[in-house]
């Protein structure tokens, strides 16, 4: 059964490049009608305007439980949630570690999802085909010097939600999105990018690909999705040779002398 098709979706992260892609293709492909969180009104009225009757969207900051809250009393039932949100701080070592960088990380792209997924589960258990996505990353699958809290946050995602698919199997399909590089504004946040937009450029995959790619095996009930050219070069080097893989990333970084990795390595 595809469990996507014909369903009503709460997505978080909607405003951003897989978000948007995501809902674009449940709207039009899957028929689904979707109800996008995000936080730039503009930009989620310029998606309605786009997408249509199908798309309905609500302000609110995925952080902030009692947003959260006031959502599940709106709605009476869902199909699938869809945990997009996400947040890339600076290239920076673990060490020393900026605790506001790493608490507002984590919120966004760890607690988010915890806590949306809680409150909204009595929602998703009045559907026949309840479904939820994750969308976690390729660095937590290979976490490369540098992503400190991005990689800890999409790890703690990614585990998170491959304990709900086991400890729920058969009540509710989960499935878990690692994408490697994608071409989103992600990295626009970034304050030392001269000179990686071409590598960022060359590995990026387009957020059209990830959000179908994503959809059409979520609808298959896989549950591991990695997507990218990357993201599946890493996950192969991580299941065969792990050390290897870390320290060959390490060495490109080193050897491509990009300000982004300037400050990452212990000197």
């Amino acid at each position: 059964m595809n469990r996507c098709s014909h369903s009503y979706v709460v997505l978080s992260g909607a405003s951003g490049g897989i978000g948007f892609c995501l809902a674009k293709r449940l709207i039009e492909h899957y028929h689904c009608r979707v109800l996008g969180l995000g936080r730039n009104a503009a930009r989620l009225q310029q998606i309605k305007e786009q997408l249509g009757e199908d798309f309905d969207y609500r302000v609110m900051d995925v952080t902030d439980e009692t947003a959260w809250q006031a959502l599940s009393k709106e709605l009476v039932a869902i199909d699938g949630l869809i945990h997009c949100a996400g947040y890339l701080p600076d290239f920076a070592p673990v060490l020393p570690a900026d605790d506001a960088v790493w608490r507002q990380t984590m919120d966004v792209n760890f607690t988010a999802c915890k806590v949306g997924t809680e409150i909204l589960l009595p929602r998703l258990f009045k559907s026949e085909r309840p479904f939820i996505i994750g969308v976690s990353s390729i660095d937590a699958v290979a976490p490369l010097a540098g992503t400190g809290a991005y990689a800890v946050s999409k790890a703690a995602n990614k585990a998170y939600f491959q304990l709900l698919r086991e400890e729920w199997r058969g009540k509710i399909q989960v499935s878990i999105a690692c994408p490697g590089v994608t071409d989103t504004p992600l990295f626009d946040r970034q304050t030392n990018l001269k000179g990686a937009e071409k590598l960022i450029h060359l590995l990026a995959t387009p957020p059209q690909k990830v959000a179908n790619r994503t959809l059409r095996r979520a609808s298959r009930g896989k549950g591991l999705i990695v997507t990218g050219a990357d993201g599946h070069l890493l996950s192969l080097g991580m299941r065969l040779c792990p050390n290897i893989t870390l320290r060959l990333c390490r060495w490109v970084m080193l050897r491509s002398k990009l300000p982004l990795f300037q400050d990452v390595f212990w000197k």
